[in-house]
């Protein structure tokens, strides 16, 4: 596809809300080893990467704020005055230990967070490449069809005049042959003819 034309199509496609193609298994179906394209099944794995992707950032901030939460009710714990802590320097360390690992998670739920706000834009646009590569091969296939249907359909026409004539040429031929078997008929009487029709297949039948 043209860049322009591919301009066109992402401009026009901009406002659209369009299904994930790569879910929907009729979307496999059409797109069979005949119309398979190399582009096509490259942005299709693209697209599945992304999906993955997302649903992997799901399921690790989901764990991380567990772990935040974890970590949490330890250093709250460690800093109840009820608690014995026979080494006060160890506790620190504890404390020092789970702030960190804290801050580290956090950073990784912050960075975790910015990535899965702009990847449905990316779905979203790599979905769109898709569907308009995907559509573009549709139509391109469909074009081709097109075209051989009006060869086929010429063939059929040019064949069924043939026929015509050929139905037309058989029945004057019949009527000669009619016609000449009347005439043997009204000259020899139906007794002759019929011995000579006894040594001869050439009697017209009817049909």
């Amino acid at each position: 596809m043209k860049d322009k034309d591919l301009e066109r199509f992402e401009e026009a496609l901009k406002d659209k809300k369009i299904p994930l193609v790569t879910l929907d298994q009729k979307w496999y179906l059409l797109f069979d080893n005949n119309l398979r394209t190399f582009t096509l099944t490259n942005l299709e794995k693209k697209l599945n990467k992304l999906l993955r992707r997302q649903g992997q950032l799901y399921n690790d901030l989901k764990e991380m704020e567990k772990a935040k939460k974890t970590l949490m009710d330890k250093i709250l714990e460690n800093m109840d005055p009820n608690v014995e802590e026979h080494n006060g320097e160890f506790k620190i360390k504890k404390l020092d230990a789970s702030q960190k690992l804290i801050k580290d998670i956090n950073k990784k739920i912050s960075s975790g967070e910015k990535e899965l706000e702009e990847l449905p834009m990316e779905i979203d646009r790599v979905n769109k490449r898709l569907l308009i590569e995907g559509m573009s091969i549709c139509y391109d296939a469909m074009k081709v069809n097109k075209k051989n249907i009006e060869l086929i359909n010429t063939w059929i026409e040019e064949v069924r005049l043939e026929l015509k004539n050929n139905i037309v040429k058989k029945q004057e031929i019949q009527e000669e042959t009619n016609q000449i078997y009347s005439y043997m008929h009204d000259i020899l009487g139906f007794e002759v003819l019929d011995v000579f029709d006894l040594y001869h297949d050439e009697a017209p039948s009817e049909e």
